[in-house]
């Protein structure tokens, strides 16, 4: 008992980590693909504002993840019916017992593209709006393409 429970312990700490890692990808990847939905038909839901701050607000409300997430949000041609939004989101996991490395530092990233469905309401500012993001995380990976 005593040779076994210590590995069977950190491999218990290995499956809590790992699963709460799966858990903010999931709400990361979801939460962009909600917030870049409500974005195209400008129907923001707990967040008020009328420019592109206001789809990132929606977006950190959606993604809810356990660690701190950061969000990059673009209308690269102006706000014209058939157009691209672009939301970026990122999540710094949490690792719950630092014992376990989490791939690519805990940083989670994800990127929803959509089609604008809705030009009135229409955004009063359409210019990107990206939050600071912790050390090692960068935003080159986000863009139109």
């Amino acid at each position: 008992m005593a040779l076994v429970m210590p590995i069977l312990f950190m491999m218990l700490i290995g499956i809590i980590n790992y699963g709460l890692w799966f858990n903010d990808s999931l709400s990361l990847r979801e939460g962009v693909r909600e917030s870049a939905r409500q974005a195209v038909v400008w129907n923001l839901t707990g967040c008020t504002g009328t420019n592109m701050a206001a789809v990132a607000c929606v977006a950190r409300a959606q993604i809810g993840a356990t660690g701190r997430s950061y969000v990059k949000v673009m209308a690269p041609n102006g706000w014209v019916k058939g157009q691209e939004v672009v939301v970026c989101g990122m999540v710094k996991s949490v690792n719950f017992t630092g014992f376990v490395p989490l791939p690519a530092g805990g940083l989670i990233e994800s990127k929803t593209s959509m089609s604008i469905e809705s030009v009135t309401p229409m955004p009063t500012d359409t210019n990107p709006y990206a939050d600071t993001l912790p050390t090692g995380g960068d935003w080159t990976w986000c863009t139109t393409a």
